[in-house]
């Protein structure tokens, strides 16, 4: 089974789908670093408004730094893939197969850390398939064959690499644009993951612990016991945070100790940026902050990656 290309025409759209094309600075001379960084980050949702995720992030940067950050939103992994590629984007909080498929491109991308939910951790994830509760007609991953199934989008790591994988295990199709088994449709994000399925749209969907534990739940749109889980995935590591390689080593490592020391919530509350733990906002309502991790953690996810012979993992 040989899976199509992922990121066909990326390069074309890029500008267009993140405004980018303001982030090329002049350099600083004495260092070769921009006189000032973009930060990249992906919504949740269309209804979520991504600045207000990373805001107090940014603010504590310029902060420390004495340096502009400006945030950059876009809808697609991808395209942050190929902003840090390009050199347009210089931060960004990315997920768990972008990473990796961006460091195949770019070996000195420099991992700062992974989100997480305490200063204890855990600094891993897992994701799971939905379906409505009303839905008799599903209870394990062998009931999908034939099924309508949503997925967030083909470069998510806990909404379709990991499904994908142990659908793969059991002899159902999980390719993304031809699968002879399931109809794959990909909404965007982890939330509309759950409206489609929610809707009907799909019968099921795949999304990852945080989407279904806290964030819809959260929306307001989702009655309790509506929706239900019926497969766990693996664990895998936290989305991670990361920072061009392009940049000097000496901001690197300033970027990476105000990021692990000073970008978390009980951080802000002590330097007065928030006024308690409850009312910072970092990435989502229950993150913490960010802690420490090694690119050996992704090992897993690049093998999965190569085992479904993705061409971007190859």
């Amino acid at each position: 089974m040989k899976f199509k290309t992922l990121l066909a025409g990326v390069s074309s759209i890029l500008l267009a789908t993140v405004a980018l094309s303001g982030c090329s600075t002049s350099s600083n001379e004495s260092s070769g670093d921009p006189e000032k960084l973009a930060f990249a980050g992906i919504a949740f949702g269309s209804d979520v408004d991504t600045y207000d995720s990373y805001k107090l992030l940014i603010e504590v940067l310029q902060d420390e730094l004495g340096m502009s950050v400006e945030y950059y939103e876009t809808s697609s992994y991808s395209a942050i893939v190929e902003g840090l590629i390009s050199g347009q984007v210089q931060i960004a909080q990315m997920n768990q197969l972008s990473y990796a498929l961006a460091k195949k491109n770019l070996p000195d991308l420099d991992l700062i850390g992974v989100s997480a939910a305490s200063s204890q951790g855990p600094v891993t994830a897992f994701g799971y398939g939905i379906k409505r509760a009303d839905n008799s007609s599903v209870n394990s991953l062998e009931d999908l064959r034939g099924k309508t199934v949503c997925f967030p989008d083909p470069l998510s790591t806990t909404g379709y690499l990991t499904p994908a994988k142990a659908l793969f295990d059991i002899g159902i199709d999980p390719d993304p644009i031809n699968s002879k088994d399931i109809t794959p449709i990909f909404v965007g994000g982890f939330l509309e993951v759950g409206f489609a399925v929610q809707r009907g749209d799909c019968e099921v969907g795949f999304l990852n612990d945080l989407t279904f534990s806290t964030l819809l739940p959260e929306s307001g749109k989702i009655a309790e016991g509506e929706l239900e889980a019926f497969w766990a995935s693996p664990n895998v590591p936290n989305p991670p945070l990361v920072m061009s390689g392009e940049l000097s080593a000496e901001l690197r490592e300033k970027i990476r100790g105000i990021v692990l020391s000073k970008g978390n919530r009980t951080a802000l509350v002590e330097a007065g940026y928030c006024t308690d733990e409850a009312s910072c906002t970092l990435i989502a309502s229950n993150r913490w902050g960010w802690l420490e991790e090694t690119d050996e953690a992704f090992a897993g996810i690049r093998e999965t990656c190569m085992v479904l012979n993705i061409k971007e993992c190859n």
